[in-house]
């Protein structure tokens, strides 16, 4: 498997001229400062129009495309729900594609976007700076979020696998790596922080059970892979 990488991507305006009549009075010019203000707030509303426009269709924002709904509609049965408490008091809740976190003090502090679907999680410190992390599997639309690599298309709104990192701290979850569409989808996954440690890499494996896509989201024979974790993202091992 290619190493996982994180996730990836006027009209113009009159020029003022003279003075303009109106009512028989001259209304003088504006001054040259309000002038430049105009085109700045203009450019820069041109320039928002742009992004947005190149980062994401209204479609794809919402995530609920006509190829996201029928992969749900093969997910009728994904099996009770799964909780697993971890340090400093924090609950991972996953049950029915939706995942959540739940504080030190009883409450949701973080779940998964409806558009996602949520199919398993481990939860460790998998960069190796002291701070709990959760990884999880999910299907979704697009290769991308709203913004993606600027020479990357993101038009394919075909439902793949994705692996996502988050760290938790505080009563905080926050994105540390998400990757984009995943060659193979991951079926199941564990992760090891006890390997060899270096300077820069905290020695953390994940072996994945991964299959290959199908047309009604069904799954194949797996197969085992092995990554570690390499400062961005899980590179393959031999």
């Amino acid at each position: 498997m290619a190493k996982m990488t994180g996730t990836t991507k006027m009209t113009g305006m009159a020029r003022p001229t003279g003075t303009t009549k109106l009512m028989g009075m001259a209304r003088p010019r504006p001054p040259a400062a309000t002038i430049a203000a105009a085109i700045i707030i203009s450019a820069l509303a041109c320039c928002l129009a742009f992004l947005c426009a190149g980062s994401a269709a209204p479609t794809q924002a919402a995530g609920f495309t006509a190829e996201y709904r029928a992969f749900l509609a093969t997910r009728v049965a994904d099996g009770p729900a799964v909780t697993q408490d971890g340090p400093d008091g924090y609950r991972f809740i996953l049950e029915n594609g939706r995942f959540r976190i739940i504080g030190t003090d009883n409450a949701e502090i973080w779940r998964s976007k409806d558009e996602w679907h949520v199919s398993s999680f481990r939860i460790g410190d998998i960069d190796g700076d002291g701070i709990l992390d959760v990884a999880f599997a999910l299907w979704k639309s697009y290769s991308f979020g709203k913004i993606h690599p600027a020479r990357m298309s993101n038009e394919d709104a075909s439902v793949r696998c994705h692996l996502f990192v988050y760290s938790v701290k505080d009563n905080r979850a926050k994105p540390l790596w998400c990757s984009s569409s995943l060659p193979r989808p991951i079926y199941a996954f564990e992760l090891y922080t006890d390997g060899e440690r270096a300077a820069t890499l905290p020695g953390t494996r994940l072996i994945a059970q991964e299959g290959a896509y199908t047309e009604d989201y069904s799954e194949t024979a797996p197969t085992e892979h092995r990554y570690e974790w390499s400062g961005w993202g899980f590179s393959p091992q031999p």
